[in-house]
């Protein structure tokens, strides 16, 4: 399953990031994806992953202020669980 952690999405305030999947569908830490598990589920079990393409969707080689970026976003996200 690729999804995206990002701020850039109407279902995103106050910088909070949700998680986006390919059709742009939105999902909260509390939130059931397709595959069964919630969202917060989801972002600690993959939590400091940064260099899964497949997670970040970033399609290339991170740097290390992107790992940064994401482990900021991984921590906004689940400070709503």
């Amino acid at each position: 399953m690729k999804l995206r952690l990002t701020t850039d999405h109407a279902a995103s305030s106050y910088g909070i990031p949700v998680l986006v999947d390919a059709d742009r569908n939105a999902y909260g830490p509390g939130d059931r994806l397709p595959n069964g598990e919630t969202g917060s589920v989801f972002v600690r079990r993959r939590r400091g992953w940064g260099e899964d393409l497949e997670w970040f969707g970033a399609g290339e080689q991170l740097g290390p202020e992107d790992v940064q970026a994401l482990v900021t976003l991984e921590r906004k996200f689940l400070s709503q669980d």
